[in-house]
Protein backbone atom coordinates (compact mmCIF):
# COMPACT_ATOMS: atom_id res chain seq x y z
CA UNK A 1 0.00 0.00 0.00
CA UNK A 2 2.85 2.37 0.83
CA UNK A 3 4.47 1.65 -2.52
CA UNK A 4 1.22 2.36 -4.35
CA UNK A 5 0.80 5.61 -2.44
CA UNK A 6 4.36 6.68 -3.20
CA UNK A 7 3.91 5.82 -6.87
CA UNK A 8 0.69 7.83 -7.10
CA UNK A 9 2.39 10.79 -5.40
CA UNK A 10 5.26 10.56 -7.88
CA UNK A 11 2.88 10.48 -10.83
CA UNK A 12 1.01 13.46 -9.43
CA UNK A 13 4.18 15.50 -8.89
CA UNK A 14 5.37 14.79 -12.42
CA UNK A 15 2.02 15.86 -13.88
CA UNK A 16 1.66 18.90 -11.60
CA UNK A 17 3.67 21.36 -13.78
CA UNK A 18 1.60 20.49 -16.87
CA UNK A 19 -1.61 20.71 -14.83
CA UNK A 20 -0.69 24.15 -13.48
CA UNK A 21 0.29 25.47 -16.92
CA UNK A 22 -2.83 24.04 -18.53
CA UNK A 23 -5.07 25.48 -15.81
CA UNK A 24 -3.46 28.89 -16.09
CA UNK A 25 -3.21 29.13 -19.87
CA UNK A 26 -6.54 27.50 -20.78
CA UNK A 27 -8.73 27.42 -17.68
CA UNK A 28 -8.08 31.00 -16.56
CA UNK A 29 -8.74 32.43 -20.02
CA UNK A 30 -11.76 30.18 -20.51
CA UNK A 31 -13.41 31.48 -17.34
CA UNK A 32 -12.68 35.13 -18.09
CA UNK A 33 -13.77 34.66 -21.69
CA UNK A 34 -17.16 33.47 -20.47
CA UNK A 35 -17.37 36.38 -18.04
CA UNK A 36 -16.66 38.87 -20.83
CA UNK A 37 -19.27 37.20 -23.04
CA UNK A 38 -21.90 38.37 -20.56
CA UNK A 39 -20.78 42.01 -20.77
CA UNK A 40 -20.77 44.84 -23.31
CA UNK A 41 -16.96 45.15 -23.16
CA UNK A 42 -15.41 46.83 -26.21
CA UNK A 43 -11.95 45.36 -25.66
CA UNK A 44 -10.36 48.67 -24.70
CA UNK A 45 -12.15 50.54 -21.96
CA UNK A 46 -12.59 49.59 -18.32
CA UNK A 47 -16.16 50.83 -18.09
CA UNK A 48 -18.34 47.87 -18.99
CA UNK A 49 -21.44 46.38 -17.51
CA UNK A 50 -23.03 42.96 -17.34
CA UNK A 51 -25.75 42.25 -19.86
CA UNK A 52 -26.38 38.62 -18.93
CA UNK A 53 -27.07 36.34 -21.88
CA UNK A 54 -28.18 39.18 -24.16
CA UNK A 55 -25.12 38.67 -26.39
CA UNK A 56 -26.00 35.00 -26.85
CA UNK A 57 -29.60 35.84 -27.72
CA UNK A 58 -28.46 38.53 -30.16
CA UNK A 59 -26.07 36.11 -31.89
CA UNK A 60 -28.74 33.42 -32.22
CA UNK A 61 -31.10 35.98 -33.81
CA UNK A 62 -28.49 37.33 -36.20
CA UNK A 63 -28.76 36.27 -39.89
CA UNK A 64 -25.01 36.92 -40.25
CA UNK A 65 -24.25 34.34 -37.58
CA UNK A 66 -26.49 31.70 -39.17
CA UNK A 67 -25.07 32.37 -42.65
CA UNK A 68 -21.55 32.01 -41.27
CA UNK A 69 -22.57 28.88 -39.37
CA UNK A 70 -24.07 27.37 -42.52
CA UNK A 71 -20.84 27.92 -44.45
CA UNK A 72 -18.78 26.61 -41.53
CA UNK A 73 -20.78 23.39 -41.19
CA UNK A 74 -20.70 22.78 -44.95
CA UNK A 75 -16.96 23.34 -45.01
CA UNK A 76 -16.39 21.14 -41.94
CA UNK A 77 -18.49 18.30 -43.40
CA UNK A 78 -16.61 18.38 -46.72
CA UNK A 79 -13.27 18.52 -44.89
CA UNK A 80 -14.19 15.58 -42.65
CA UNK A 81 -15.25 13.33 -45.51
CA UNK A 82 -12.30 14.14 -47.74
CA UNK A 83 -9.60 14.10 -45.04
CA UNK A 84 -10.68 10.72 -43.65
CA UNK A 85 -11.07 9.20 -47.14
CA UNK A 86 -7.76 10.52 -48.51
CA UNK A 87 -5.80 9.83 -45.30
CA UNK A 88 -7.11 6.27 -45.07
CA UNK A 89 -6.27 5.62 -48.73
CA UNK A 90 -2.76 7.01 -48.26
CA UNK A 91 -2.28 5.00 -45.05
CA UNK A 92 -3.28 1.77 -46.78
CA UNK A 93 -0.74 2.47 -49.54
CA UNK A 94 2.11 3.64 -47.27
CA UNK A 95 1.74 1.07 -44.47
CA UNK A 96 3.84 -1.57 -46.25
CA UNK A 97 7.59 -1.65 -45.70
CA UNK A 98 8.74 -1.52 -49.30
CA UNK A 99 11.49 0.35 -51.08
CA UNK A 100 11.14 4.16 -50.94
CA UNK A 101 8.16 3.89 -48.55
CA UNK A 102 9.85 6.07 -45.91
CA UNK A 103 10.74 8.59 -48.61
CA UNK A 104 7.11 8.90 -49.72
CA UNK A 105 5.94 9.09 -46.10
CA UNK A 106 8.23 12.06 -45.52
CA UNK A 107 6.92 13.75 -48.69
CA UNK A 108 3.30 13.41 -47.57
CA UNK A 109 4.18 14.66 -44.07
CA UNK A 110 6.11 17.70 -45.34
CA UNK A 111 3.02 20.00 -45.64
CA UNK A 112 2.37 19.62 -41.89
CA UNK A 113 5.71 21.34 -41.20
CA UNK A 114 4.60 24.53 -42.98
CA UNK A 115 2.55 27.17 -41.19
CA UNK A 116 -1.05 27.73 -42.25
CA UNK A 117 -0.29 31.27 -43.39
CA UNK A 118 2.70 30.15 -45.49
CA UNK A 119 0.66 27.41 -47.18
CA UNK A 120 -2.13 29.91 -47.90
CA UNK A 121 0.29 32.42 -49.43
CA UNK A 122 1.81 29.71 -51.64
CA UNK A 123 -1.58 28.60 -52.95
CA UNK A 124 -2.73 32.20 -53.36
CA UNK A 125 0.05 32.68 -55.94
CA UNK A 126 -0.78 29.32 -57.55
CA UNK A 127 -4.44 30.31 -57.92
CA UNK A 128 -3.58 33.79 -59.18
CA UNK A 129 -0.77 32.95 -61.61
CA UNK A 130 -0.30 29.19 -62.00
CA UNK A 131 -3.70 27.61 -62.58
CA UNK A 132 -5.07 30.34 -64.93
CA UNK A 133 -1.96 29.98 -67.11
CA UNK A 134 -2.38 26.19 -67.20
CA UNK A 135 -6.10 26.55 -67.95
CA UNK A 136 -5.43 28.89 -70.85
CA UNK A 137 -2.68 26.64 -72.20
CA UNK A 138 -4.81 23.49 -72.25
CA UNK A 139 -8.10 25.26 -73.00
CA UNK A 140 -9.81 24.31 -69.76
CA UNK A 141 -12.23 27.13 -69.00
CA UNK A 142 -12.75 26.03 -65.38
CA UNK A 143 -9.11 26.85 -64.54
CA UNK A 144 -8.78 30.05 -66.56
CA UNK A 145 -10.10 32.12 -63.66
CA UNK A 146 -8.84 32.35 -60.10
CA UNK A 147 -10.79 29.81 -58.03
CA UNK A 148 -10.99 32.30 -55.18
CA UNK A 149 -12.63 35.03 -57.28
CA UNK A 150 -15.92 33.20 -57.85
CA UNK A 151 -18.56 32.55 -55.14
CA UNK A 152 -19.13 29.11 -56.64
CA UNK A 153 -15.50 27.95 -56.43
CA UNK A 154 -14.01 29.92 -53.51
CA UNK A 155 -14.92 27.22 -50.98
CA UNK A 156 -13.23 24.61 -53.20
CA UNK A 157 -10.09 26.73 -53.40
CA UNK A 158 -9.83 27.00 -49.61
CA UNK A 159 -10.65 23.31 -49.16
CA UNK A 160 -7.82 22.24 -51.49
CA UNK A 161 -5.26 24.15 -49.42
CA UNK A 162 -6.59 22.64 -46.20
CA UNK A 163 -6.54 19.12 -47.66
CA UNK A 164 -2.98 19.50 -48.91
CA UNK A 165 -1.86 20.37 -45.41
CA UNK A 166 -4.48 18.63 -43.27
CA UNK A 167 -4.05 15.03 -44.44
CA UNK A 168 -0.47 14.64 -43.19
CA UNK A 169 -1.01 13.98 -39.47
CA UNK A 170 -4.20 11.87 -39.92
CA UNK A 171 -2.27 9.69 -42.39
CA UNK A 172 0.51 9.08 -39.85
CA UNK A 173 -2.04 8.25 -37.15
CA UNK A 174 -3.87 5.81 -39.43
CA UNK A 175 -0.62 4.13 -40.47
CA UNK A 176 0.15 3.54 -36.80
CA UNK A 177 -3.35 2.16 -36.30
CA UNK A 178 -3.02 -0.20 -39.28
CA UNK A 179 0.32 -1.52 -38.02
CA UNK A 180 -1.24 -2.35 -34.65
CA UNK A 181 -3.84 -4.71 -36.18
CA UNK A 182 -2.88 -8.38 -35.62
CA UNK A 183 -2.02 -9.91 -38.99
CA UNK A 184 -3.20 -13.32 -37.74
CA UNK A 185 -6.78 -12.11 -38.04
CA UNK A 186 -6.36 -11.19 -41.70
CA UNK A 187 -4.62 -14.48 -42.45
CA UNK A 188 -7.31 -16.52 -40.70
CA UNK A 189 -10.08 -14.62 -42.48
CA UNK A 190 -8.34 -15.13 -45.84
CA UNK A 191 -8.06 -18.86 -45.20
CA UNK A 192 -11.78 -18.95 -44.38
CA UNK A 193 -12.50 -17.39 -47.76
CA UNK A 194 -13.15 -13.77 -46.79
CA UNK A 195 -12.54 -11.28 -49.59
CA UNK A 196 -10.30 -8.22 -49.23
CA UNK A 197 -13.35 -5.98 -48.87
CA UNK A 198 -14.86 -8.24 -46.19
CA UNK A 199 -11.59 -8.24 -44.25
CA UNK A 200 -11.41 -4.46 -44.56
CA UNK A 201 -14.94 -3.87 -43.22
CA UNK A 202 -14.96 -6.61 -40.56
CA UNK A 203 -11.40 -6.33 -39.23
CA UNK A 204 -9.59 -3.18 -40.35
CA UNK A 205 -12.34 -0.61 -39.77
CA UNK A 206 -13.38 -1.84 -36.26
CA UNK A 207 -9.74 -1.81 -35.13
CA UNK A 208 -9.21 1.65 -36.63
CA UNK A 209 -12.30 3.22 -35.03
CA UNK A 210 -10.39 4.65 -32.01
CA UNK A 211 -7.89 6.31 -34.37
CA UNK A 212 -10.64 7.45 -36.72
CA UNK A 213 -12.42 8.99 -33.71
CA UNK A 214 -9.30 11.02 -32.91
CA UNK A 215 -8.95 12.08 -36.55
CA UNK A 216 -12.65 12.96 -36.61
CA UNK A 217 -12.41 15.26 -33.59
CA UNK A 218 -9.18 16.93 -34.77
CA UNK A 219 -10.51 17.46 -38.30
CA UNK A 220 -13.89 18.64 -37.02
CA UNK A 221 -12.21 21.20 -34.81
CA UNK A 222 -10.01 22.35 -37.70
CA UNK A 223 -13.02 22.64 -40.02
CA UNK A 224 -15.34 24.47 -37.63
CA UNK A 225 -12.64 26.88 -36.43
CA UNK A 226 -11.12 27.53 -39.88
CA UNK A 227 -9.70 31.03 -39.95
CA UNK A 228 -6.11 31.34 -41.25
CA UNK A 229 -6.84 30.02 -44.74
CA UNK A 230 -9.87 32.26 -45.15
CA UNK A 231 -8.16 35.33 -43.69
CA UNK A 232 -5.22 35.05 -46.11
CA UNK A 233 -7.02 33.78 -49.21
CA UNK A 234 -10.41 35.51 -49.31
CA UNK A 235 -11.00 37.52 -46.09
CA UNK A 236 -14.54 36.13 -46.15
CA UNK A 237 -15.25 37.02 -49.77
CA UNK A 238 -16.26 37.10 -52.47
CA UNK A 239 -19.51 38.74 -51.36
CA UNK A 240 -19.26 37.11 -47.93
CA UNK A 241 -19.64 33.57 -49.31
CA UNK A 242 -16.63 32.24 -47.36
CA UNK A 243 -17.31 34.05 -44.11
CA UNK A 244 -16.85 31.41 -41.39
CA UNK A 245 -17.90 31.77 -37.74
CA UNK A 246 -14.25 32.29 -36.73
CA UNK A 247 -13.92 35.05 -39.32
CA UNK A 248 -17.14 36.58 -38.03
CA UNK A 249 -15.81 36.49 -34.47
CA UNK A 250 -12.61 38.20 -35.59
CA UNK A 251 -14.47 40.94 -37.46
CA UNK A 252 -16.90 41.57 -34.60
CA UNK A 253 -14.10 41.63 -32.03
CA UNK A 254 -11.23 43.42 -33.75
CA UNK A 255 -13.21 45.20 -36.48
CA UNK A 256 -16.33 46.40 -34.66
CA UNK A 257 -14.76 46.30 -31.14
CA UNK A 258 -17.63 44.23 -29.77
CA UNK A 259 -15.46 41.89 -27.72
CA UNK A 260 -18.22 40.83 -25.37
CA UNK A 261 -20.45 39.89 -28.28
CA UNK A 262 -17.55 38.18 -30.10
CA UNK A 263 -16.83 36.08 -26.98
CA UNK A 264 -20.47 34.96 -26.91
CA UNK A 265 -20.17 33.83 -30.56
CA UNK A 266 -16.97 31.97 -29.67
CA UNK A 267 -18.67 30.11 -26.82
CA UNK A 268 -21.55 29.12 -29.08
CA UNK A 269 -18.96 27.69 -31.48
CA UNK A 270 -17.25 25.88 -28.60
CA UNK A 271 -20.55 24.34 -27.50
CA UNK A 272 -21.23 23.13 -31.05
CA UNK A 273 -17.82 21.42 -31.30
CA UNK A 274 -18.22 19.83 -27.87
CA UNK A 275 -21.70 18.44 -28.61
CA UNK A 276 -20.76 16.98 -32.00
CA UNK A 277 -17.53 15.47 -30.63
CA UNK A 278 -19.26 13.86 -27.64
CA UNK A 279 -21.99 12.37 -29.84
CA UNK A 280 -19.44 11.00 -32.31
CA UNK A 281 -17.25 9.46 -29.60
CA UNK A 282 -20.30 7.91 -27.91
CA UNK A 283 -21.49 6.35 -31.17
CA UNK A 284 -18.07 5.02 -32.18
CA UNK A 285 -17.42 3.41 -28.78
CA UNK A 286 -20.14 0.84 -29.37
CA UNK A 287 -18.39 -0.40 -32.52
CA UNK A 288 -14.79 -0.36 -31.30
CA UNK A 289 -12.80 -3.54 -30.82
CA UNK A 290 -11.53 -3.90 -27.28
Amino acid sequence: MKRNGAARLTYFLFSLPALVLYTFIWGYNFIWGFVYSTTNWDGLGKNWKFVGFANYAKALRSPRFWDALGFTMTYAALLLITVIAISLALALVLRTKKKFTNFFRSIFFFPAMISLVTASLIFDKIYYYGLPAIGQAIGLEFLEKNLLSSPGTALLGILIVNLWQGCAIPTILLIAGLQSIPQDLHESAAIDGASSFQRFTAITIPYLLPVISVVFVLTLKAGITVFDYIFVLTEGGPAGTTNSVSMLIYNDGFGAFKFGYANAEAFLLFALIAIISLVQIRLSRDKEVA
